[in-house]
């Protein structure tokens, strides 16, 4: 008998949504032979959405989006790149079933790692004026970064993980009662990996992006113009 059921959840900061798929059949002989050994597949696809532009919110309005405490902010935000990371998993299982007792084997993981990058200038500067032009192309600097990261991070999962589900094979039968249970134990250890892995590129992209808002490239744009003050002031 071959069957496919349906299951989806939401995990709030790390996975969007999640699709459980088992195909199951009765193996008389599982009880004697006991559970078989799956190597879990992995696959992970990376996708970096095309970055969203937007001029149409103020330095003022930008310096607050970008800071808890606008008042505590250390000088005038003119431009911002936002770039969440998100992550949707697809677990597909293989369930034996013989006599009373289920072997529930992880046959693959589908990861799809995914952002949509927000690149945000100042209204204050027209699009065509000096100023605008030198924020923008420091921005697009901060999304260089972010799909350098993604790339290595789509990489680094799909090694990660394909070591961590090898715990998973040849688990003992349970009974039926408990198939659902078992999914639930290896879809939570899993998810608490990916959140592991999405904290760790999220980490490394800021330590990254905090690099190229050095003061020497705050200089180097400052220098291209000699309008910053006037647009700010609305002149």
């Amino acid at each position: 008998m071959k069957q496919k059921t349906n299951r989806r959840y939401f995990i709030p900061a790390l996975l969007t949504a999640a699709v459980f798929l088992a195909f199951v059949w009765v193996s008389p002989a599982m009880a004697q032979s006991g559970c078989p050994k799956i190597e879990p597949k992995v696959l992970v696809k990376s996708l970096t959405k095309k970055t969203k532009k937007y001029r149409n919110r103020s330095a003022a309005n930008l310096t607050a989006l970008h800071n808890d405490d606008p008042r505590k902010a250390q000088g005038t935000t003119l431009g911002l790149h936002i770039s969440p990371f998100n992550m949707m998993a697809e677990y597909r299982y293989e369930i034996t079933k013989g006599g009373s007792r289920s072997c529930v084997s992880l046959k693959e993981i589908r990861i799809k790692f995914y952002t949509q990058p927000v690149l945000l200038v100042a209204s204050n500067f027209p699009q065509k004026s000096c100023e605008f032009k030198a924020i923008y192309e420091h921005e697009k600097g901060h999304d260089k970064i972010l799909r350098g990261v993604q790339s290595e991070y789509s990489r680094k999962t799909k090694s990660k993980l394909k070591e961590f589900v090898k715990r998973f094979r040849g688990a003992a039968p349970v009974s039926q009662d408990r198939v659902a249970v078992i999914q639930d134990r290896i879809e939570g250890q899993i998810n608490r990996k990916l959140d592991d892995i999405v904290l760790e590129a999220g980490n490394v992209l800021n330590n990254r992006q905090s690099g190229h808002d050095s003061s020497k490239e705050y200089q180097r744009v400052w220098d291209m113009c000699d309008g910053w003050d006037r647009r700010l002031n609305g002149q």
